[in-house]
């Protein structure tokens, strides 16, 4: 039990964020992500990695269900990844030189939550992010802007510092 506000309101969704729990569901535990209260990437780290896999799983159902009126329950099967935390190969950052802030959105994409270390990233990624926090400012021609970072095969690659929605050149 708790409080929520809607922030965003279509046809047939609605778009709302915690605003406090009075009382918590006996499946929900501390994230061990530190930035998880702010920042809109990671929507199931207040549960475990079965509960997470159970939600999704339920969730594509519905969805399936719902536009294409099938029943997939006895078909679909959830291959469960060998580690939750550190697979992603590719992480896009967002950056406002004005608020010195490079990191993720937050829910709404209202503000930018800066980050030192993303769980979801994995090392390589990381280590990147620690050396684009270094000079970040210096390499950003424009005020806001995005910049990706990602792994492939075995070689980690930055996106130039860009405009938002520009055109992103390899460094």
């Amino acid at each position: 039990e708790g409080v929520a506000e809607v922030y965003k309101a279509k046809k047939n969704i609605q778009f709302a964020k915690l605003k406090h729990i009075d009382k918590a569901s006996p499946i929900r535990e501390e994230s061990k992500c530190p930035y998880f209260n702010e920042c809109g990437g990671c929507h199931f780290l207040h549960t475990s990695y079965d509960d997470e896999l159970r939600f999704k799983r339920q969730a594509f159902l519905d969805n399936f269900s719902r536009q294409y009126k099938i029943d997939l329950s006895q078909l679909l099967k959830v291959h469960k990844a060998s580690e939750r935390y550190e697979y992603r190969n590719r992480i896009q950052l967002h950056y406002n030189k004005k608020t010195n802030s490079l990191g993720f959105f937050n829910e709404d994409n209202t503000k930018i939550i800066s980050i030192d270390k993303c769980l979801m990233a994995n090392k390589n990624v990381n280590n990147a992010l620690f050396s684009l926090k270094e000079n970040w400012q210096k390499e950003a021609k424009r005020p806001k802007g995005h910049v990706e970072i990602f792994e492939r095969d075995g070689k980690v690659y930055m996106s130039k510092v860009c405009p938002t929605h520009g055109e992103c050149e390899e460094l």
